[in-house]
């Protein structure tokens, strides 16, 4: 996660010296650099046994980068860090075992039926898009963006798990309210991913970029695992649950390419 940020920062301070070695217009440039920030709601596709819980929140941004095919056609790509989360509920009886520690001593394993979570996932993402543009119509260009987004997960936890104990329902607090959720989920994601949206010219190579975005997820997202401290079983059976999930997403992406 260091290094990835050392990057961005070394990225970011050597931009406007790229910006400056540029010559000619928008239209006429062979590279083109930019500032992007990524906003929306994402949600898992699950399969069997759970369902999805509305949307949660998607807040990130990077650096992108533009190489001109042709006048009307360019590919795009960069880097940004971007953060998902999506909840989720559990339609059969799945217990729940996990371990709380107080003061520094472990305790005995207990086990809750688990009603539902929320994950959120902190992935390194870099777009690999066609993108098809419009000819400039007065300050505007209009364009479509399709390709696919390849994410690393460098850091997964879940927050609000709320558990049934008899006929109480409550949310695991103290050392469990954020649980580390690695060992069960992947770390790698990829998406399908489209775009719409529209230039408009400030200034000279400065412009604003617009964009409506929807990345259908490729990749399962969650796996099972019955080694680490917290585990998911059948309560009927004892079988370990099989998690899988989709992660996708849907917002608006706002930059300021040069």
């Amino acid at each position: 996660m260091k290094n990835i940020k050392f990057l961005l920062i070394t990225l970011i301070c050597s931009l406007p010296f790229v910006v400056n070695a540029q010559d000619g217009g928008a239209a006429s440039q062979s590279v083109r650099f930019g500032l992007v920030e990524n906003s929306g709601g994402s949600w898992l596709n699950v399969e069997k046994d759970q369902s999805a819980e509305g949307l949660g929140f998607v807040l990130g941004g990077g650096l992108v980068t533009e190489f001109r095919i042709s006048d009307y056609v360019s590919f795009t790509t960069g880097i940004s860090m971007v953060n998902l989360s999506a909840a989720v509920s559990y339609d059969s009886d799945v217990n729940f075992t996990y371990e709380i520690r107080e003061n520094g001593v472990t305790l005995p394993e207990d086990t809750s039926l688990l009603l539902s979570r929320k994950y959120f996932f902190q992935t390194a993402q870099v777009p690999l898009r066609l993108k098809l543009k419009t000819p400039e119509i007065g300050y505007m260009t209009y364009f479509a963006e399709i390709g696919v987004v390849a994410g690393i997960n460098y850091d997964s936890y879940t927050k609000k798990n709320i558990i049934s104990d008899g006929s109480l329902e409550t949310e695991l607090s103290g050392d469990l309210t954020k649980i580390d959720a690695q060992d069960v989920t992947n770390w790698y994601r990829a998406a399908l991913s489209v775009n719409l949206g529209f230039e408009y010219s400030l200034v000279g190579n400065t412009a604003l970029v617009v964009s409506l975005n929807w990345d259908h997820g490729l990749t399962n997202m969650l796996r099972d695992d019955d080694v680490t401290k917290t585990k998911l079983s059948f309560a009927s059976t004892g079988n370990v649950f099989e998690q899988a999930g989709e992660l996708g997403y849907g917002g608006l992406t706002v930059a300021i390419m040069f």
